[in-house]
């Protein structure tokens, strides 16, 4: 049996914290909340669900924040959650961790729930990340914003997967103007790749599409093959170039990396995509760019789902890819491009 503290850090997080505390609490032997100024119901709901409260000035800082939090946990095993997120299975392994695994740090899977930013219209889709989460009494945190757990050993599966809701727009609203602040402080202090493409998503989000693409771009420059979030970095590169109708460099990004996502379906989702926008510029070209578009999303059907794949949609090895084929199935192609 090994003790273990959920750590969570939190302010003004009134519409979410319960669920995150509930969640966890079946698999833990302390709730921790770290409170860093919150002025609505937050301290008051966490008491209300069992856990202690602490307090921390904030100083914008997440790694200094987390770091005191960590501090204070009373048990060696610790469970670190954003109030956004929730257990949604595998809370069982917590109990065995020490005996298993003794020392070592462990990953979970998170879902995150993503604005559905198809024309399919089906709500949010599901993104897959593997995040470092279940952590031994010594690990502390580096980074004032994206902030990563320091530890020389690689990570284990810990079994646990978390749900996410954070990246939705009603949830996402609060936390804009805060970290495109957070992470500009951050690069000017020195380029880092992974920072260039967190900024290029907060950017993204607030539709400032030009400058997000530029910053993708940069970020993609310098992120080795190897990378876990190099997937999505290409796909969201991509994504961008065909938004801000810079289509030369998005089909040059598509054959570059083509061959090593060749099982991606999230990158001939995009590519299709690509292709289909570029008929109206291209009206002379149409019949092929519509059929390079078929070929790109009918190879997404080949592919299937790839929720072992990090920064994966749910639904573009399916679904969405399905009503893509749908949609153009209809399209004629005239003298004017397409009708």
């Amino acid at each position: 049996m090994n003790a273990s503290s959920l750590v969570v850090i939190a302010r003004d997080e009134e519409r979410c914290l319960a669920r995150a505390l509930e969640s966890a609490a079946p698999y833990v032997d302390e709730l921790l909340v770290l409170d860093t100024g919150s002025t609505d119901a937050t301290v008051e709901i966490a008491l209300g669900c069992g856990a202690r409260v602490e307090h921390f000035p904030w100083c914008d800082d997440f790694a200094a924040a987390r770091n005191r939090a960590l501090e204070l946990a009373s048990h060696p095993l610790r469970l670190v959650l954003d109030a956004d997120e929730w257990v949604e299975s595998g809370g069982e392994a917590l109990a065995r961790w020490g005996a298993v695994n003794p020392g070592r740090v462990g990953w979970v899977t998170r879902r995150d729930l993503v604005p559905d930013s198809s024309r399919a219209g089906v709500g949010p889709s599901v993104s897959v990340e593997r995040l470092v989460r279940v952590l031994p009494s010594d690990v502390r945190y580096e980074g004032s914003i994206h902030e990563q757990p320091v530890h020389p050993d690689p990570a284990v599966a810990s079994g646990l997967v978390l749900g996410h809701d954070g990246y939705l727009p009603a949830a996402n609203t609060a936390k804009r103007g805060r970290n495109e602040r957070l992470l500009r402080r951050a690069l000017a202090g020195g380029f880092d790749p992974y920072l260039s493409y967190q900024l290029a998503k907060e950017l993204e989000v607030q539709e400032r599409y030009h400058e997000a693409v530029e910053s993708y771009l940069v970020a993609l420059e310098r992120t080795p093959h190897e990378a876990a979030w190099r997937h999505p970095l290409v796909v969201r590169t991509l994504h961008l170039l065909t938004r801000t109708e810079r289509f030369d460099e998005g089909v040059a990004l598509f054959e570059s990396e083509r061959t090593r996502w060749s099982r991606s379906p999230d990158l001939f989702f995009a590519a299709g995509d690509l292709f289909l926008q570029m008929t109206a510029t291209r009206k002379r070209d149409a019949g092929v760019l519509i059929e390079l578009a078929r070929t790109c999303w009918a190879q997404c059907l080949e592919i299937g789902d790839r929720p072992d794949l990090v920064g994966s949609v749910s639904g573009r090895g399916g679904a969405l890819a399905q009503y893509n084929l749908d949609v153009v199935s209809g399209v004629t192609i005239g003298r004017g491009g397409v009708q």
